[in-house]
């Protein structure tokens, strides 16, 4: 499984979920601009991976919390490709989150909306639900029991 491939047949590849590897890039400073009446900075990223899926990719993080707002992926060729936005940002065990994540893959005009209806930051989870080649099954680790799948998905 590739890192480029759709996540569950969604907007969102399996590397724009992970984790950035920070020293795997280069930051450009490229000014400031509001988002969303949020004043925020502008940050250029380049991979230095030969032949990366993203030519660059500009963020805009809050200036007052440092919460990434606006994601733009520019395809190999450099145009716009996707964007992605965090929206209805809420404070959860004194850290910000974005409670809808949307992706617009602009080439092809579809879009992908994550809406988050609950967050639990004093839970573990067992490692093993993360390794993409395990996401088909991850819907039976008990720790999803408690979230609210219809019953069909759930198998109860």
């Amino acid at each position: 499984m590739s890192n480029y491939e759709n996540f569950l047949s969604t907007d969102f590849t399996f590397a724009d979920l992970v984790l950035i590897d920070t020293q795997n890039e280069t930051y450009s400073y490229m000014g400031e601009e509001d988002i969303a009446g949020i004043k925020s900075y502008k940050i250029e990223s380049l991979s230095k991976t030969p032949n990366y899926y993203y030519s660059r990719v500009i963020n805009w993080i809050a200036k007052d919390t440092f919460q990434i707002l606006r994601r733009d992926y520019y395809s190999p060729n450099n145009s716009l490709w996707k964007r992605q936005t965090y929206e209805n940002l809420t404070v959860v065990n004194g850290l910000l989150i974005p409670l809808r994540i949307r992706v617009t893959d602009l080439q092809h005009k579809t879009s992908t909306e994550l809406n988050i209806s609950e967050v639990d930051a004093n839970i573990t989870l067992p490692n093993e639900i993360f390794v993409p080649e395990q996401l088909k099954y991850s819907l039976k680790c008990p720790v999803w029991q408690k979230v609210c799948y219809p019953k069909n998905l759930s198998g109860k």
